[in-house]
């Protein structure tokens, strides 16, 4: 994974209350794969003294770690749509 720091500020942003990130695993992993940077996002999300809440929802893709597999077959459609649920 990369992240790269903000190097800008944009004048016409609003403040919001809440901050939404969705971590999903590419093949093969479960979403325990991403305690490592969730521990260091929220970490450095404190440390950059944010005032809005960050919310972070790590998810397993059907099939994978925690979840089920349905019978059928699915795409990354439908993938999709089971996060927007």
């Amino acid at each position: 994974m990369h992240a790269a720091e903000p190097d800008c500020e944009n004048e016409s942003t609003t403040e919001v209350d809440e901050v939404r990130v969705i971590m999903i695993m590419g093949l093969l992993n479960s979403k325990e794969v991403w305690i490592a940077n969730i521990d260091s996002l929220l970490h450095l999300w404190k440390q950059a003294g944010n005032k809005a809440k960050l919310k972070v929802l790590s998810v397993d893709n059907r099939g994978i770690g925690g979840s089920d597999a349905p019978l059928g077959r699915y795409s990354t459609q439908t993938l999709a749509q089971d996060i927007l649920r």
